[in-house]
């Protein structure tokens, strides 16, 4: 029997007796005990689907069972197996009880009655070994009547008083009859039974079977040469128990639970119909039974139920049960293509076909069903093949995606994904996947972090991601007042960068040739102002006719004189005591905006931490008390502002009142009362007026302190930009200061990374295959995203530098950055040493050439702001660090990373819907598939439905899938799509799986015979 839905949890009970055995406690072989037998058998829970039907010696009970399901009755039962049990010639117990170990063997029920009967008991009528029975001679064909007539024998040669104490005739009959197991297997070799059986050996026998020198090779031989081990467990623990034993004695631990049932459901006994747990996931047939066996860990189950019906029965919603596509009703599309009704199985399902057979069209339909997002890397529903917009057959079809909890979707194939709904399952197609492995950047920030993140983000208890939908926006929010705190020290780094770069400007060997020339130019000014000194007037003697009117004018000009200098000092005291007023006004201001600025900040603290606070039911002034009072500080500006006003309007020349008008006025008056001197005087008033002037303009050029070019402040500035190394040194250091205390804060952020990707990390650390087969590492570090290019985008590659060329320049940052590792305070510092050594020094030539960081930069470009990127540390995150056999990820080949990805999907990921994978093996090697990927996906299965496309065997017959998909599309008949589905272990799909996965049993067969078969 094929079950499309293919390998599927059923019960199995191999060891059941009925009324016709001839040990059993039913009541007799009457036909009103046959009829309760068949009755209990159709009561039994409909998770029972093969019994196998037990007897001594006989088949009669089985033949009885078969007759009753061929006349309609027993249709819960799918398949019934005949099973014959033998006393073999092994005594088991102890010395005081012997009895004989049983030896079963299980018969397919495709080979007839009559075959077992003629080709194998009648084999083996003369091989039965007796037990002396003195005056009995017995030989020939073991019956019914000859055992009963062995047993009459065996009781009538016990004493008389003993007699008693035996059982009916026919029991101590059969119970004297035993063969040895050689025997039986010498028969089993007939060619009408090639894989058509199976033995099993009573565990409780087998485990009284003695030990010692002489026997143990033997009883392990007994036991290691059955394909299975009988039991009768009280319950799981027990058989649990006993199969652990039976792998610490170190042999054949393929342990099958049944009831051993020799009487009724309602019996106090432990054999009873009925009470058995054994479950397999298999077709309901012989070969299905064969193929457990195979795969004995993961097809076989003693329990309640098992785990992963358990899963699909609580979480319906999470399995898909089925897919139909069909013709939209009224289409015109004259091509058959889709018209399937395909069951899909619920643990591992395989898609197998040839090259364009409508495998990847499959999986494509039932994604869109589960409305995967990944529309745009659809092999078959896109607008190169189905959608085509020309024709668009999809918008012929519908389909219908129904769910294990019976809800389902109808859709047709033209539609799209619906952005606002989630994700029902989880699709990667092979393009996809490869776009994830070749855009990969080592910065981060490519769909392979983020789907890496995602994975990661599935690990954190729901709990802990405080109602927040993404990895990223976990962090940001954890992180938000460290970031604010990151921003405040970027504030006071972006001040002390400005004064190191206008430090910087002014250190400059040109800009100290610059201040040297205008020195020098302001000596030589000098020389010629000294050299132009007024020549000489003498002071005339004055006319006694005039002397009394020109010495009241030389009074009057010498009064003024001494008004002017007095006034020239007030207006100076006027200036200067304003320039300090209107410094004073603009600190102030500046307090008075800090401290609304400081007002602000708490009222936005204030909106911003409502939610915090009403949840935690706290009222902010109780936390917070803040009092802010800037009158003082406004009542001191206003007086100042008075102050300066009056001051200007001492220097107002437009003022009447002010001293700067009485200076020009005293300045007019000195001219006025020359013009009234005589011609002598007046000359020498003029020299006078003349040589004031000039000693002013050259004190003016010696000793100005207001004017940057007077020769004591050019002397003054040489002498300064002398000191500036040592401040520069001294800001620098505050500098790094500042950088170290963002890094710390950068490490904080770390601290929240490894608290959430610690799930994930202990995760992979207790996974074998994760930690062990491919040596998966995973760590949390501060790495640069990409500051080689940052740098660039300052650095003009075109002048003159270390980092000149784009090649050249490029290389020399690249190795700088590849020196320092940016995951320690030490290794950012030296990073920071090396770029600044490089920028203040040509190191392309030996005797590197001093440069400056501003004659370097791109045009537009401050050396402050430049300053702010590389010390403010823009350029770091916190990033997990993800390796593989040793290498990182961007060391990874994009198969490497994909496998990477795969196995994150399946073994990592707590998403648990279904998750469908387009030939995941097509870049990795066949070893790496086999040792790896195989052992992954049947990991996953058991928590997860899982559907792959694939052209390679190992992951359908090596990974043991569950339900195979042959898909075919004959384009002879319309383009017609076929789906055949079942279990790997149907024959007809067994058949399909050798001609599309190995390329036909004849070349398979081909290959085994020329591989050479490696013996350790």
């Amino acid at each position: 029997m094929n079950h499309p839905k293919g390998s599927l949890w059923r019960k199995w009970d191999l060891h059941v007796h009925t009324p016709a055995s001839i040990h059993q406690n039913y009541g007799g072989d009457s036909e009103e005990v046959w009829e309760r037998f068949i009755s209990e058998l159709e009561a039994l829970p409909p998770s029972f689907s093969v019994i196998g039907i037990n007897d001594y010696l006989f088949l009669d009970g089985y033949q009885r069972v078969t007759e009753y399901k061929s006349q309609g009755r027993l249709q819960n039962i799918v398949t019934f197996l005949p099973v014959l049990e033998f006393r073999i010639a092994r005594f088991a117990g102890t010395d005081s009880k012997l009895r004989r170990a049983n030896f079963h063997v299980i018969f397919s029920n495709q080979i007839s009655t009559a075959t077992i009967q003629q080709q194998f008991l009648n084999q083996l009528q003369a091989k039965y070994t007796l037990s002396p029975v003195e005056g009995f001679e017995w030989a020939g064909v073991v019956t019914r009547d000859s055992l009963a007539d062995l047993g009459r024998a065996i009781i009538e040669s016990a004493p008389e008083t003993e007699r008693d104490k035996y059982g009916p005739p026919l029991l101590e009959g059969f119970r004297n009859l035993n063969l040895p197991v050689e025997a039986i297997r010498a028969a089993l070799e007939s060619p009408y039974f090639s894989n058509g059986y199976l033995t099993a050996i009573g565990k409780a026998e087998w485990e009284s079977i003695r030990w010692n020198d002489q026997s143990i090779a033997e009883k392990k031989t007994l036991i290691n040469s059955c394909d299975i081990v009988f039991t009768a467990s009280e319950n799981a623990a027990a058989y649990a128990n006993a199969r652990a034993k039976l792998s610490e004695q170190e042999v054949n631990s393929k342990l099958l639970d049944c009831s051993d049932a020799h009487t009724w459901p309602d019996a106090t006994e432990k054999d009873s119909l009925g009470r058995c747990d054994c479950w397999l996931k298999a077709d309901p047939t012989f070969r299905g039974l064969q193929h457990a066996l195979l795969e004995f860990e993961d097809r076989v189950y003693v329990g309640t139920e098992p785990p992963k019906q358990v899963d699909v029965r609580s979480r319906p919603q999470k399995y898909i049960d089925s897919i139909a596509v069909t013709k939209a009703a009224g289409t015109t599309l004259t091509e058959h293509w889709f018209d399937a009704d395909v069951p899909v199985n619920p643990g591992l399902v395989a898609i197998i076909g040839n090259k364009g057979s409508g495998k990847s069209a499959l999986a494509d339909i039932i994604a869109l069903g589960g409305n995967s997002l990944q529309e745009d890397h659809y092999s078959f529903l896109n607008d190169r093949k189905f959608r085509r917009p020309r024709e668009n057959k999809s918008d012929h079809f519908t389909a219908t995606l129904t769910w294990c909890s019976k809800d389902k979707r109808d859709y047709r194939l033209s539609e799209s994904p619906d952005n606002e709904d989630v994700e029902r399952v989880r699709y990667i197609p092979q393009s996809y996947l490869e776009r994830l492995c070749n855009e990969f950047t080592a910065q981060g920030g490519s769909a392979f972090d983020k789907e890496l993140r995602s994975v990661i983000f599935s690990h954190i208890p729901t709990a802990q991601r405080l109602g927040k939908a993404s990895l990223d926006a976990l962090l940001a929010y954890l992180g938000e007042e460290t970031l604010v705190r990151i921003n405040a020290l970027k504030g006071e780094l972006s001040k002390t960068n400005r004064e190191i770069a206008s430090l910087e400007e002014h250190v400059a060997p040109e800009y100290k040739s610059e201040v040297q020339k205008r020195l020098t130019a302001r000596l030589r000014e000098l020389d010629i102002l000294k050299a132009a000194q007024p020549p000489e007037v003498p002071k005339p003697e004055a006319d006694p006719a005039t002397k009394s009117v020109v010495e009241k004018l030389q009074a009057d000009i010498e009064a003024e004189r001494a008004k002017v200098t007095e006034l020239e000092s007030a207006v100076e005291t006027a200036h200067q005591e304003r320039r300090d007023l209107l410094t004073k006004i603009a600190t102030a201001d500046k307090l008075i905006e800090r401290l609304r600025n400081l007002e602000a900040s708490a009222q936005d603290l204030e909106r911003e931490s409502q939610p915090d606070l009403a949840e935690l039911g706290f009222d902010f002034a109780t936390l917070v008390k803040l009092e802010v009072d800037v009158g003082p500080v406004r009542d001191l500006r206003d007086e100042l502002a008075g102050r300066e006003s009056s001051a200007r309007a001492e220097v107002d020349p437009e003022n009447p009142k002010g001293k700067q008008f009485a200076l020009t006025a005293a300045k007019q008056k000195i001219i006025q009362l020359q013009n009234q001197l005589d011609a002598p005087t007046r000359r020498y008033q003029e020299y006078l007026t003349a040589l004031k002037d000039w000693e002013g303009a050259i004190a003016a050029i010696e000793s100005d302190t207001d004017d940057p070019d007077s020769i004591s402040s050019l002397k003054a500035e040489i002498t300064r930009i002398s000191e500036l190394p040592q401040r520069i040194a001294e800001l620098s250091s505050e500098r790094l200061e500042s950088c170290k205390a963002i890094y710390a804060k950068i490490s904080e952020l770390k601290e929240h990374y490894k608290r959430l990707y610690q799930p994930v990390q202990d995760f992979i650390q207790g996974h074998h295959t994760l930690a062990e087969s491919i040596q998966l590492s995973f760590d949390v570090r501060i790495s640069d995203k990409g500051v080689a290019d940052g740098i660039t985008e300052w650095v003009h590659q075109g002048k003159s530098g270390s980092f000149q060329g784009t090649e050249e320049g490029t290389t020399r940052l690249k190795e700088i950055v590849k020196r320092n590792a940016f995951d320690t305070p030490e290794g950012v510092e030296a990073f920071l040493g090396e770029i600044m050594h490089a920028l203040q020094n040509d190191t392309r030539h030996e005797g590197s050439k001093p440069m400056s960081t501003g004659s370097q930069l791109k045009a537009n470009r401050s050396a402050a702001e430049f300053y702010d990127y590389l010390y403010g540390l823009d350029y770091l995150e916190p990033r997990y660090a993800l390796k593989m056999e040793g290498k990182e990820l961007f060391e990874l080949s994009p198969g490497e990373r994909g496998l990477l990805l795969l196995l994150f999907y399946l073994l990592v990921e707590k998403t648990d819907g279904p998750l469908i994978l387009d030939q995941p093996e097509e870049n990795l090697d066949n070893e790496t598939v086999h040792e790896v990927l195989v052992p992954s996906l049947q990991l996953a299965k058991q928590r997860r439905q899982i559907i792959i496309v694939t052209h390679n065997p190992n992951l359908a017959v090596v990974a043991d899938a569950d339900q195979v998909i042959a898909a075919g599309i004959d384009k002879k008949d319309g383009c017609r799509a076929r789906y055949e589905s079942g279990a790997l272990e149907n024959p007809t799909v067994n058949q399909h799986v050798v001609r599309y996965l190995e390329g036909t049993l004849p070349a398979f067969m081909n290959r085994d015979r020329k591989y050479i078969r490696q013996t350790s």
